[in-house]
């Protein structure tokens, strides 16, 4: 295994980005057929929660490159001068690609997201159809309007998070009765079936226990199928942490291993 820390003076960010990447040791060879899994890290992290916490280096023993960039708590969404979306779609993609030969086919890239991460994936693969296969929504937030559940209470590290999350939901979504057209995720659904752009297959997957995502990630998933995605949903014993993450990507990355 091969690990890189790839530091990118990005002008859609107008700030240096950070990228920590874990590949196959011959990743150069010819003849390679190899797949790429690009995360995006929940809110208060950055890229190194999926090789230090999660343990996704282990991905490239099995034939993975593993891309996971380090970005700023906006939702992965063009704010306050830091346009995150045009970095993703404009920078990132294209630039990795040439730069470490990832594969050019469509079915070899799958797109990883934990909670503000989910979001941002999800946000991410309606906008550009054509960069990924799969989506991997895991615990995520997608909608302001959803009231939180009255029992997150009783599980102290959630209800903490999801007040100190509430300020950039706000500034992310809009404290409106309607989110911001960026943000709306039932509008990008629209707008990418009116395109009918070749969309990736969208796998929701989440705690059954996690008091904080579960709602929003059921309401999601209903969304999606009923404007006639392709999607799945699952859930994996547990809450809005680690552990339960670890198990929702084992589920959904057993096939493609």
């Amino acid at each position: 295994m091969v690990r890189l820390e790839i530091k990118i003076d990005s002008m859609m960010l107008r700030a240096p980005a950070r990228i920590s990447v874990a590949m196959p040791q011959m990743v150069f060879d010819e003849g390679r057929n190899l797949k790429c899994l690009w995360c995006l890290h929940p809110a208060f992290s950055d890229g190194s929660i999926f090789i230090e916490k999660l343990g996704l280096s282990e991905l490239a023993d099995e034939g993975w490159i593993v891309v996971c960039p380090s970005l700023s708590n906006g939702f992965y969404l063009n704010r306050h001068g830091t346009d995150t979306a045009d970095f993703l779609d404009d920078e990132l993609y294209p630039y990795l690609g040439r730069l470490l030969q990832l594969p050019k086919e469509r079915a070899m890239h799958v797109c990883l997201g934990i909670s503000m991460g989910a979001f941002g994936a999800l946000n991410w693969g309606l906008r550009r159809g054509g960069y990924f296969s799969r989506l991997v929504l895991v615990s995520g937030y997608f909608d302001n309007r959803l009231p939180l559940d009255p029992r997150l209470r009783s599980q102290r590290s959630s209800y903490l998070l999801s007040k100190a999350v509430g300020p950039l939901v706000d500034d992310c979504f809009g404290k409106g009765s309607k989110p911001l057209a960026d943000a709306d995720v039932g509008a990008l659904l629209e707008a990418a079936k009116s395109s009918k752009a070749k969309l990736p297959k969208m796998e929701f997957l989440c705690g059954s226990g996690d008091l904080m995502s579960l709602a929003q990630m059921q309401a999601c998933y209903q969304m999606v199928v009923s404007k006639g995605f392709c999607a799945s949903f699952e859930t994996v014993p547990g809450e809005h942490n680690a552990a339960a993450w670890r198990c929702c990507i084992e589920k959904a990355l057993k096939e493609s291993s």
